[in-house]
């Protein structure tokens, strides 16, 4: 199975603590988020990593091969971060990613390791979900058919019609992220490009089968504003939970 980190975009709504870095950058206990995410899947077993990087690119790659030296990192470089949203990022990804099994993890995620690795351990085919969340308006949320797949993806979604928040991991099949891909490329040859992959895993759901797999009170933060830094900053206090 292979990992791929989106990690190009800008980080604007974190201005001016990403000024000068990326926001996968931002430090939590003396140490950028990206590190704790590549550390964790390395500790558990997984070192084939694909990294898509942009904004102040450099500062995160000179971190990575300095903690990382031994890793197989592949970091690919999106050359247009500031004017495409992250489905260029998968679109880049492609080459290195098809024909494999793909646990896909957003590089803004602060997440306790137990909730991590229960997602390395879901089976495929499944999204990570927050049925307990404070929906906000960037909320990614799902709503279940009545067998309990996921048939809507969309920050769109009422509150009232949805099961969940999706935190931004997701496991996929190479059936999965092959269909993915080629609804992709569609996008992007229509000139699509300001929108989150998720919205064409969205339009695909007649073709792909996935559950959640919901956090079930495991901590976690997806880093989009200072309020939710600051979050992660008090989350990393909490003694009993291990980032």
């Amino acid at each position: 199975m292979k990992v791929f980190i989106p990690a190009a975009g800008t980080g604007s709504r974190l201005w001016p603590l990403t000024a000068n870095r990326p926001k996968t950058m931002l430090e939590i206990n003396g140490h950028p988020i990206i590190h704790y995410l590549v550390s964790g899947l390395i500790s558990n077993g997984l070192d084939d990593i694909v990294i898509v990087s942009g904004y102040q690119q450099q500062i995160m790659v000179n971190y990575l091969e300095k903690a990382f030296p031994a890793a197989g990192l592949k970091i690919i470089h999106n050359d247009k971060y500031d004017t495409m949203n992250n489905i260029y990022s998968l679109h880049l990804a492609e080459p290195y990613l098809k024909g494999s099994d793909i646990l896909i993890i957003n590089s803004d995620v602060f997440c306790e390791s137990a909730l991590l690795q229960k997602a390395i351990l879901a089976p495929l085919d499944t999204m990570i979900i927050d049925s307990h969340a404070a929906y906000t308006r960037e909320a990614t949320k799902i709503d279940l058919d009545p067998s309990g797949f996921i048939s809507r993806i969309s920050k769109e979604l009422a509150a009232g019609e949805s099961k969940g928040e999706y935190i931004g991991i997701m496991k996929l099949s190479r059936h999965s992220a092959s269909a993915l891909f080629t609804r992709t490329k569609a996008f992007i040859e229509d000139d699509n490009t300001q929108v989150w992959f998720v919205y064409a895993l969205n339009e695909i759901l007649d073709q792909v089968e996935l559950k959640p797999v919901f956090t079930e009170g495991l901590a976690w933060e997806e880093i989009d504003f200072i309020h939710d830094y600051r979050r992660a900053l008090a989350l990393a206090q909490i003694p009993e939970k291990t980032f």
